[in-house]
């Protein structure tokens, strides 16, 4: 422990006067304690559980060099800063550093100067590093995110899977394996492909029962618009920092312009920002309160902001660990926080364009998240069911269908698990809309299958314009029968149908025209319907 200097002799020395720490979260001391026998273990603890220490500690208390594998390369900056204000000596091998950085930082390994290594699998995949690293003394190997190594996980990125060679080439080094989001079926492969089957496991509590969940319809234009709702609920927590997730970099950009010009301290922050401002702005975040950061998922992997008291997602996220471990960044101090998820069938439809959720493990994942939303049972309950963890007589206290507001104190009554205000209600996975798809899908072919949906509901409802009248639809039979119906009605109609596969777009014109499934649907009077989640509003 020389580079540490005198007085630290075990973990509980450097988690003291290195860290300046009292005491262990829960599993902490199991797991280092676990890598320092040297044996294998997979950690799965929810996000602000002290990940990072669980690496770090050992790596400090042996001679010798911790290799740290991380997929994200600001998580990797954020952490060699706060090491480096610690004095801990730590570096990076990443494509950011120039040749001279590069040199440096193998001349210092070569010198035993260096206690931790960040690097991403993209970095590992070379065989010069892989040998070059043969020759130093590893004493351990952590895997952060580990979830990107299975195939069923939120993330997955294949260059993770090269880890598994990595670990042939150090048989005898102990590996950790750490992520705040896996189901026990991703659990059991990141076990398995890593080669960790005799190693330990160790499964936190994932429940955080300072949060309140709830789920609101996303208010359409009429009702004010989203970005009025979001600004409402930003204002319910003034001067409270707090994190606004968007789907798109444009709507990031587009709501934060909107909450400044309320007078709210909003930054933008993406992937796509000029790096000089992604900092500024995270600074800024990070020191200033009632700061509002709008961000898409690129933001939030390392941010060790304690006291943030509301995130708000105003998209749908694309599975169950993204928003688990999104919303787990509100009240990481233990105090009362509050996740709010904005929520409208459409979103399933732009996620399947925008994210290119095709295969059918994406759209699985996908609609588990629908079904979350969805759903009527004990939110809390849901989330912790579907992370494996039992929840036995779990009194909630905090989500919108066991409680109305999170300010409320009284719980509403339940009985097994489902508030009883709400256990009359049956929750039907489908609806009947088979007279409005025949008029629409109608319409699509009786305008030529050329047109979008704006002229194809102009048609529905009767429309006087111009361009209506010079095509000759107005004597259309299905001109005007979709009167009893409002125009967003019928485009939500529109993507319901496109969703679920009875319209499509020509590729280079966009217009819509009947699928296969939508013929004989018509042809045979089949029965049209739609899941409830894509019922028109």
């Amino acid at each position: 422990m020389d580079v540490l200097g005198p007085g630290i002799h075990n973990h509980e020395d450097v988690l003291h006067k290195i860290f300046g720490l009292e005491s262990y979260r829960p599993f902490q001391r199991e797991v280092i304690e676990t890598l320092l026998s040297g044996k294998d273990c997979l950690a799965v603890l929810p996000t602000g559980g002290g990940k990072s220490l669980c690496y770090q500690i050992p790596g400090l208390c042996r001679p010798g060099l911790t290799l740290v594998i991380s997929p994200l390369i600001s998580l990797m900056a954020d952490q060699l800063s706060w090491l480096e204000k610690l004095g801990i000596p730590s570096a990076t091998l990443n494509s950011t550093i120039n040749q001279k950085e590069y040199k440096s930082t193998l001349s210092d390994l070569r010198k035993g100067v260096i206690r931790l290594l960040y690097a991403a699998p993209e970095t590992l995949a070379s065989p010069w590093l892989r040998d070059f690293l043969s020759e130093l003394p590893l004493q351990f190997i952590a895997v952060d995110e580990a979830h990107c190594i299975s195939q069923w996980g939120h993330d997955f990125r294949p260059e993770y899977r090269e880890i598994r060679s990595l670990r042939t080439k150090f048989p005898s080094v102990p590996c950790l394996a750490l992520t705040a989001t896996a189901t026990p079926g991703v659990q059991r492969d990141i076990m398995r492909t890593l080669g960790m089957e005799k190693g330990l496991r160790y499964v936190a509590d994932f429940d955080r029962p300072n949060i309140h969940f709830s789920v609101l319809p996303r208010s359409t234009a009429s009702q004010g618009g989203w970005k009025n709702q979001v600004y409402t609920l930003c204002r319910k927590h003034k001067d409270q920092s707090g994190i606004i997730y968007c789907m798109t970099r444009k709507r990031t950009e587009e709501l934060a312009v909107f909450l400044q010009s309320k007078k709210l301290q909003a930054m933008v922050y993406h992937a796509g920002l000029a790096d000089k401002l992604r900092k500024k702005n995270q600074k800024l975040f990070l020191e200033k309160q009632g700061t509002i950061v709008v961000a898409t998922i690129a933001f939030g992997m390392g941010i060790n902001k304690p006291d943030v008291r509301f995130v708000i997602h105003a998209d749908l996220p694309k599975t169950l660990e993204n928003y688990y471990q999104e919303v787990g960044r509100a009240g990481r101090d233990g105090e009362p926080a509050a996740g709010y998820l904005l929520y409208s069938y459409s979103d399933v439809f732009r996620l399947k364009q925008i994210m290119d959720l095709t295969d059918s493990q994406g759209m699985k994942e996908l609609y588990k998240v629908v079904d979350w939303a969805d759903g009527q049972t004990c939110r809390r309950a849901a989330l912790l069911n579907h992370f494996g963890q039992k929840t036995g007589d779990l009194n909630c206290t905090g989500c919108d269908v066991c409680v109305t507001d999170e300010d409320q104190k009284e719980p509403v009554k339940k009985k097994n698990g489902v508030s009883r205000t709400q256990e009359k209600q049956s929750r039907n996975k489908t609806v009947n809309r088979t007279i409005e798809a025949q008029k629409f899908l109608s319409c699509v072919y009786r305008t030529g299958q050329r047109f979008g949906t704006s002229m194809v509901v102009n048609v529905l409802l009767g429309s006087r314009s111009q361009v209506v009248r010079e095509k000759g639809f107005t004597s259309l039979t299905t001109y005007g029968i979709g009167i009893d119906r409002s125009r967003q009605w019928w485009t939500n109609l529109s993507q319901a149908l496109e969703f679920e596969g009875y319209v499509e777009r020509d590729e280079h014109f966009s217009g819509l025209r009947l699928t296969d499934k939508a013929r004989i649907a018509l042809k045979n009077r089949q029965e049209i319907s739609l899941p409830s989640f894509v019922e028109p509003e």
